[in-house]
């Protein structure tokens, strides 16, 4: 009986050991086949459809942008904008550039003179309740203290970027929609020292 039962334990121990070494030489994708089928794996992080528009291209796959320097009649500003995109002088104080589809428009405004409590209160009050705020920033554009916003308007399903620029303590308003390099690249170029190609 000792004798059967020592006979019955061997060989338990080595279906256990054959079982074990055939379980790890199985090759990789039979093994993840064979893994529990009730493991989830984790969701991948998405980006909103907003995020995905106002991301810049990696600067390898953007095309050269031929530009060309627009100066301000009467005012004391200047800037780069696609050479083939035409701009229209609505009056002393406001000029519209656009994209030959039309698709992309920026307006270049001189919204009067900067306010005794600062460029960020007049951002706050340029704000309607209607637009939602995705980026707020403080920057300089060629040494001027500036503010960019990204919003997009409930009502119209437009994002939009508005720069605002404290030139001489007059407040300068750039709003675009539409291509963001392009958008980007003008507003940037306010009052550049000298036209740059952007790529």
């Amino acid at each position: 009986m000792t004798k059967l039962r020592l006979t019955l334990i061997i060989a338990i121990v080595l279906i256990v050991v054959v079982a074990v070494g055939f379980r790890l030489t199985q090759p990789e994708p039979e093994r993840a086949a064979a893994a529990p089928s009730h493991i989830v794996a984790a969701p991948a992080k998405t980006e909103s459809i907003t995020e995905q528009r106002i991301a810049v291209e990696p600067a390898a796959r953007r095309p050269v942008m031929p530009l060309a320097r627009y100066q301000a009649p009467e005012a004391e500003y200047h800037l780069n904008y696609p050479a083939d995109w035409s701009y229209l002088i609505l009056s002393s104080a406001a000029t519209l550039f656009q994209s030959p589809a039309g698709d992309t428009q920026v307006l270049v405004e001189l919204a009067g003179p900067l306010p005794a409590d600062g460029l960020a209160p007049f951002v706050s009050r340029s704000l309607s309740p209607d637009q939602h705020v995705y980026s707020h920033q403080l920057l300089t554009v060629h040494g001027v203290p500036a503010e960019r916003v990204v919003t997009f308007t409930k009502n119209t399903g437009r994002q939009q970027t508005t720069f605002f620029i404290n030139l001489d303590d007059t407040v300068v308003v750039i709003t675009g929609h539409g291509q963001q390099q392009a958008i980007e690249m003008i507003a940037r170029s306010f009052n550049a020292p000298q036209l740059v190609a952007l790529k």
